[in-house]
């Protein structure tokens, strides 16, 4: 069944006023994995790549489930994009990854099962983590491994991997040409970039901030079990610059990378102009349709 939604705009966390705002700068994220790379990382991995573990920690906040059965735990990542499954299991060098079909879809599970590399994910995540609901499940998680929780500090920035994983999780790329008859051709190009979630709304207000968009947070409440739900849709010309630009420097790394080499193509018609010209647009319906599929 289909969750019934309701829709309303807020511009501003009601936990953050002046006083807050003009204390002191915020602390942009900063990740350490020199502990795991020193004492856990697998001996057949030779490279310590800082910047994966960067993308997929923003990657696991997106999708990722910290699961305990039994006394045991259990990490999970279920993804259409089989194919960056495997990518991880291949840059970590531990865990499976199983397929199933489910609607007529397939889909993949990454799924990390047996306790010693369940401990050697804790503490790739263990005082890494961004996001307020996922410190609070890895914290119940990393109990049953009886490793001690660290502090976590700091928010997203445009200076690392964990937004690209991130998008790669949770981002849409959405664009369209539609009829506008104020328009010379009668007909406007559409662009925006998509992300929701439920919960995180200081996620979205700092998302606001470092893209430099005046779009509304949108809350959504479920008419169904009353959860609450956030999304943005950055649709500025400069907010899609900021945009791209952290995505040349950081790119996504699975099937989310196609869509934004299209939806580049299409930001850079509308900058060179011609999406005011007929056989601009008739280029870009078609990259449009590519980006539905």
């Amino acid at each position: 069944m289909k969750k019934k939604l309701k829709r309303s705009a807020i511009s501003e966390p009601s936990n953050i006023g002046s006083s807050e705002t003009t204390r002191e700068a915020p602390l942009n994220k900063k990740f350490n994995f020199d502990y795991y790379f020193n004492n856990f990382k697998p001996k057949h991995i030779k490279e310590n790549n800082y910047l994966f573990l960067e993308w997929f920690i923003g990657f696991s906040e997106g999708d990722g489930s910290f699961t305990l059965s039994n006394k045991r735990c259990y990490f999970s990542i279920n993804q259409k994009d089989i194919k960056l499954l495997y990518k991880i299991k291949k840059n970590l060098g531990f865990g499976k990854v199983l397929k199933y079909t489910q609607n007529n879809t397939n889909y993949g599970r990454y799924i990390v099962q047996d306790q010693q590399n369940c401990e050697r994910l804790a503490n790739i995540f263990n005082g890494n983590l961004v996001l307020i609901k996922t410190n609070v499940r890895f914290k119940i998680w990393i109990k049953e491994l009886n490793i001690k929780p660290l502090k976590t500090r700091g928010q997203i920035c445009l200076n690392n991997y964990w937004l690209s994983g991130f998008i790669d999780s949770e981002g849409c790329f959405y664009s369209r040409v539609r009829k506008f008859k104020n328009m010379k051709l009668g007909y406007k190009v559409e662009q925006k970039f998509i992300i929701n979630q439920k919960g995180e709304y200081e996620l979205f207000y700092c998302l606001k901030n470092l893209f430099s968009s005046n779009a509304n947070i949108q809350k959504i409440v479920s008419k169904i079990n009353k959860s609450i739900y956030y999304k943005i849709e950055l649709s500025s010309f400069l907010s899609n610059t900021i945009l791209l630009n952290y995505l040349k420097k950081f790119p996504c790394k699975g099937n989310k990378h196609l869509n934004f080499l299209i939806y580049r193509r299409i930001y850079g018609y509308i900058e060179r102009k011609e999406h005011l010209t007929l056989t601009g647009l008739k280029k870009i319906k078609i990259l449009c349709k590519k980006l539905k599929k």
